[in-house]
């Protein structure tokens, strides 16, 4: 939140995401709709007269919130897909701040085409801070082949229901500042050792009825493995048993051990670098349509309703969660929803790592990958690396030309083009590839670096026929990179100064001035080791490692002319480029 903002808060929220599933309600009273339109004597279809009667709905939903809510709050999101809808709700006070809204979504339900699954996309700018709510109904049911079918739908979600304008290649948890992923998502309390599979009716897998009357009857024994023995009917009565008991003692913690979703984080299958708060309250299925938590006798009562929050690297304190607790008042279902309340601080806020004035060189070596996923056939990939960043940060790469540029910069917003990034050869047959000798150099020049500014590397596998396919993504912060000890465990001091030092790497991360006939004078040099987790999907995809040479050059005016790590060509592209801004600039005014 903006400080100056603070006096005009009143302990309100700034921004309001509410996701709902199965949200489906019997009409009282509706508006009259006839199959003809006698104005224009067209005869309307029985599609044409449910979208109108759920235009309706939509609207009365829209304003009752907005009678809750009150007139210091717009709606800037509203979207449905089957029975999931997400609305966003902003105070108007910060509504002229939000830049851009993105609304994505997918299918997951049967076919991956029907919306009785799947989840719907948000993503907002504020200023140069990216939220993203992803609000989500998952499949139904206890059993290991139905929590797969969870891991996989989350994977199709963040595969389908992109928002982010830079590629295609990076999905919404890596594009985002924050994202918040929450729902119906349907995990269930699984005890150890105890193994009980649904056996659901063909057609019905993605449907979790009240009457239990999706379940095959309880004497298919041959369908589970126990090693008690036990029947299906008797170990599934022993569960909810169990499960309650924990209830009755008031043992969250305990039953929350037994969680599907924290084992499937922990375990790399969903969701990875998400956070999932622990669930000091009742579970909130599945539940008698009254106030309170009774619970029903066919499920184990389980946290199937959850939110969990990712931020970007370099900003996870940014981000705080308040509160986090059930609602045991709402009773027109057999959920309890759930609400969460957090607290983030906006990235313009942050102070930037200043450049101004200065050059920054980044010369990426050493570059490999291991444990890989296979790609083609032969349980191998061509692996090869893209190096792709955000609007907010300003890299040239060697091989840039003006053209590039002018194309990307300037023409980018009215023009629809492939942008072209910095990247590696692929290498034949290998899930562990070494790119020997290869070295990508990026540059930045008078410019700012905010905590926004995020470096991605995207592992890609090529395919001399077909689209070439993504393995994986590695984000980098760029500030956090500069701000971060190099491998010897040295830090930048005050890069403002002037007077700048080297970093002799050699010998321990030694200081050293330098000296006013220095050839190095006004450089600093420092290089960082990069090892962080290849992600695709929400799921671990194996590992990246690298070394990164950070030099920053000072003042770059006759007086280090001479000293100048810059190409001669570098230095008037880069300066054709401020005449352009300047002119442009000139023109706007």
């Amino acid at each position: 939140l903006d400080e100056e903002k603070q006096n005009d808060l009143d302990d309100a929220f700034d921004i309001i995401a509410v996701g709902m599933q199965e949200a489906t309600w019997a009409e009282r009273e509706q508006n009259p709709i006839t199959t003809k339109d006698s104005e224009q004597n067209v005869q309307l279809t029985e599609e044409d007269v449910l979208n109108m009667l759920e235009e309706q709905n939509r609207s009365r939903l829209r304003e009752l919130v907005q009678s809750t809510l009150g007139a210091g709050y717009t709606q800037i999101a509203d979207k449905q897909r089957g029975q999931m809808r997400l609305h966003v709700w902003v105070r108007r006070a910060i509504s002229k701040d939000i830049v851009s809204v993105e609304v994505s979504g997918a299918n997951t339900g049967v076919g991956n085409v029907l919306a009785n699954k799947g989840g719907i996309v948000v993503t907002l700018k504020y200023r140069t801070t990216t939220l993203s709510f992803v609000s989500v109904h998952l499949a139904a049911h206890e059993g290991e082949s139905y929590y797969k079918a969870r891991c996989d739908n989350i994977a199709s979600i963040l595969s389908e229901a992109k928002t982010s304008p830079i590629s295609r290649k990076l999905d919404v948890s890596m594009s985002s500042s924050h994202i918040f992923f929450f729902g119906d998502m349907n995990f269930r309390t699984k005890f150890d050792g105890d193994y009980v599979e649904d056996v659901v009716v063909p057609g019905n897998d993605n449907i979790d009825t009240d009457d239990h009357s999706d379940i095959i009857g309880d004497d298919h024994d041959s369908f589970i493995s126990d090693p008690r023995g036990e029947g299906k009917k008797e170990l599934k009565a022993r569960n909810i048993r169990r499960a309650k008991s924990h209830i009755k003692a008031c043992d969250y913690h305990g039953l929350y051990k037994y969680d599907e979703l924290q084992k499937g984080i922990n375990a790399g299958d969903c969701l990875v670098e998400f956070t999932t708060l622990p669930c000091n309250f009742p579970p909130t299925f599945k539940v008698e349509r009254t106030k309170g938590f009774v619970y029903k006798d066919q499920r184990t009562p389980s946290y199937t309703d959850r939110i969990l929050f990712k931020s970007s690297a370099g900003l996870k304190n940014s981000l705080r969660p308040l509160s986090y607790e059930a609602c045991p008042e709402f009773i027109t279902s057999d959920h309890k929803p759930i609400r969460g309340a957090f607290s983030v601080i906006p990235n313009h806020v942050i102070p930037p790592f200043n450049l101004t004035g200065k050059d920054l060189s980044l010369v990426f070596r050493k570059l490999r990958c291991q444990g890989l996923l296979p790609a083609d056939n032969n349980g191998l990939s061509d692996p090869y690396l893209v190096f792709l960043w955000s609007d907010d940060l300003e890299l040239h790469f060697e091989g840039e030309t003006m053209k590039d540029w002018i194309r990307e910069r300037i023409f980018g917003k009215f023009v629809k083009k492939k942008r072209r990034w910095p990247q590696t050869q692929y290498i034949s047959k290998t899930l562990d590839p070494i790119w020997k000798g290869t070295e990508v150099a990026l540059s930045a020049r008078d410019t700012k670096i905010g905590p926004e500014a995020m470096l991605y590397i995207a592992v890609v596998d090529y395919d001399a026929f077909t689209q070439d396919d993504g393995i994986g993504v590695v984000s980098l912060n760029v500030k956090e990179m500069l701000e971060s000890k190099d491998a010897a465990g040295s830090e930048y001091n005050d890069i403002s100064d002037e007077r700048s030092h080297n970093i002799n790497m050699d010998g321990g991360g030694g200081k050293r001035e330098s000296q006013p006939s220095d050839p190095d004078v006004g450089k600093t040099t420092k290089t960082v080791r990069i090892n962080r987790p290849v992600i695709w999907e929400g799921k671990h995809a194996g590992q990246f490692r690298c070394k990164v040479d950070i030099t920053i050059t000072g003042l770059y005016d006759d007086r280090f002319s001479g000293s100048s790590s810059r190409s001669p060509r570098r230095s008037s592209l880069v300066s054709k480029r401020c005449s352009i801004l300047a002119a442009m600039q000139a023109i706007e005014e």
